[in-house]
């Protein structure tokens, strides 16, 4: 019996060591705490970013006209727990961009995002320090917050196959092969892609022609075009993809020889009608038969 109530209280102080390592802990401006409470609802990488959601709840007992956040900045980086030092972007819904405003009712919850670009390339973080100023006339308030501890959350694919460039979208891989085209080898890696971000999605260009854009092997690398849905190969493919709706591309990549194996490159992803977390969708080691 003793052993057991021993076994039993060691666990009970494995399951509450464990807990205090996933709390963060807010170490704002006392000011920031007494007017706005703060939640991270996500903290994750996506693509070649790291995206953190919160919850902003305005607790000031008044209505506020407008509320700036601004992200993070020369004199107040963000820093993640290998000590790289990062700034950030802001967005309550619109385009990415170093502040936002909006105004906000007494009680009323604002749903926002912080976006932190080129993070951490050794994919090796694990906690990440989130830095941000916010400004408010009504209260007369200009502090900084600071919320420390953030698990780094990262789902993303990294080898053998497509890497989203945000959440909402849903890649796969349909097939790769080489091909003969007017008397010349090239190489072909088909996919597809499903809208599961819940809006409608119109002038979504896939660029494959660009330096940025190229493809390579152990030895080469390629320019591509890309068809949508049996259109013409170009540099690049506009599409509208409806809410839930799943749509076929195929990237040609000319002179390359029939022993190619192994193609690794990226796209470009972007949008008018729908805030990506990043504009990059990354190919990794995908087999060419």
């Amino acid at each position: 019996m003793k052993n057991l109530k021993y076994l039993f209280l060691m666990l009970m102080a494995m399951l509450s060591l464990a807990s205090c390592e996933d709390e963060t802990e807010n170490n704002s401006d006392p000011e920031f705490q007494k007017y706005f409470s703060m939640e991270i609802t996500r903290c994750q990488r996506v693509s070649d970013v790291l995206i953190v959601d919160f919850k902003m709840k305005n607790t000031s007992g008044t209505n506020l006209q407008q509320v700036q956040l601004n992200g993070g900045s020369v004199t107040n980086m963000c820093v993640d727990d290998l000590g790289n030092k990062y700034y950030s972007e802001v967005s309550f819904g619109g385009d990415w961009a170093t502040s936002a405003r909006k105004s906000l009712k007494k009680n009323e919850t604002l749903k926002g995002s912080f976006r932190i670009t080129n993070y951490d390339k050794t994919n090796k973080s694990k906690k990440f320090n989130l830095k941000f100023r916010c400004t408010c006339n009504d209260l007369n308030f200009d502090g900084s917050g600071d919320i420390d501890g953030i698990k780094v959350v990262d789902k993303r694919v990294l080898f053998d196959g497509i890497d989203t460039n945000d959440s909402g979208l849903e890649y796969k891989l349909l097939e790769a092969e080489t091909k003969n085209v007017d008397g010349k080898p090239a190489a072909f890696i088909k996919f597809s892609v499903k809208n599961n971000t819940g809006e409608n999605l119109s002038n979504v260009m896939f660029n494959a022609g660009s330096v940025n854009n190229m493809f390579k092997t152990d030895t080469e690398s390629f320019y591509g075009e890309i068809s949508g849905n049996g259109s013409d190969y170009r540099v690049s493919a506009t599409c509208r993809i409806q809410n839930g709706e799943t749509k076929e591309f195929t990237i040609r990549f000319k002179g390359t020889n029939s022993k190619v194996k192994e193609l690794s490159g990226k796209l470009s992803c972007t949008t008018d009608s729908y805030v990506f977390s990043s504009d990059n969708v990354y190919f990794y080691d995908i087999k060419v038969q």
